[in-house]
């Protein structure tokens, strides 16, 4: 999942750099929640939305997207094998060279790739990813920060990663604004701290702004019922929301399907 170069693991350096900005960002947001919440109930949500990111963050760094094992190389003839009176599965090679499964049901054509790197026919949703070197059922992108795939298995969980940092991230700016306002305002002897909570508010403000159009563009993709890598390779198409489905993808774990080593 890592790559090494010069001897060093950079994918768990990354990923160490993300666990400590996420320390801070906790730090911060429980330090809001003990000193400036007006009530009990809001101080333990504010520690509950921090467990809920924490946990989320983690599930989606360990848990398996939804690989697919691979396969030993399988050689392929062009043929055509007939499944009943109204199925059919058709192999052939495409101009490009590469090899094409066609499946015909009751006239409805599904056309399946042949991935070279595990020596399988994709099924439809599966995609290769480069830095795994596996294929990944319902792959939606390889998250570089998170050092893991974004697939059928954890992309409810990076969901509730992204809703819950954009709340951090909020209560963070309001425990700056809270400190700026209440002990450094006016207060013309703690000009270099004012100067570093006011950039940290700047550079806050700006990673709010950053991840939130990421969450809503992930929330515009699950409604649209498109993976978001499809979205920034054919551009966005018009097509209607679907809440219900996108709800039953995003709620349910669907079982994972696994070619064994043959």
């Amino acid at each position: 999942m890592h790559c090494w170069k010069n001897g060093l693991c950079i994918g768990f350096l990354r990923i160490k750099l993300v666990m400590l900005q996420h320390l801070t960002m906790y730090m911060g947001v429980l330090v809001y929640s003990l000193v400036f919440s007006e009530c009990t109930w809001s101080a333990a949500l504010i520690v509950c939305l921090v467990i809920a990111n924490s946990l989320s963050f983690m599930q989606v760094c360990v848990l398996d997207p939804g690989r697919v094992n691979k396969k030993i190389h399988h050689r392929y003839s062009p043929d055509t094998i007939f499944i009943g009176d109204c199925a059919s599965t058709q192999i052939s090679m495409n101009k490009s060279g590469e090899w094409i499964r066609r499946i015909n049901i009751d006239g409805e054509v599904f056309e399946e790739k042949y991935c070279l790197e595990c020596n399988l026919f994709r099924i439809s949703g599966m995609s290769h990813c480069r830095e795994c070197n596996r294929c990944i059922l319902d792959m939606d992108h390889h998250c570089i920060w998170l050092g893991n795939c974004i697939g059928r298995n954890n992309m409810k969980h990076f969901h509730v990663y992204l809703y819950t940092l954009v709340a951090v991230i909020y209560t963070k700016l309001m425990l700056l604004y809270k400190i700026y306002t209440t002990y450094l305002q006016g207060d013309n002897e703690s000009k270099i701290l004012m100067a570093v909570v006011l950039l940290l508010f700047v550079v806050y403000s700006i990673l709010f702004g950053v991840i939130l159009l990421f969450t809503l563009f992930h929330v515009y993709a699950s409604l649209c019922t498109s993976r978001s890598r499809d979205i920034i390779r054919y551009g966005i198409r018009s097509r209607p929301p679907k809440i219900k489905m996108a709800c039953i993808n995003l709620c349910t774990i669907r079982s994972d399907i696994s070619f064994a080593h043959a």
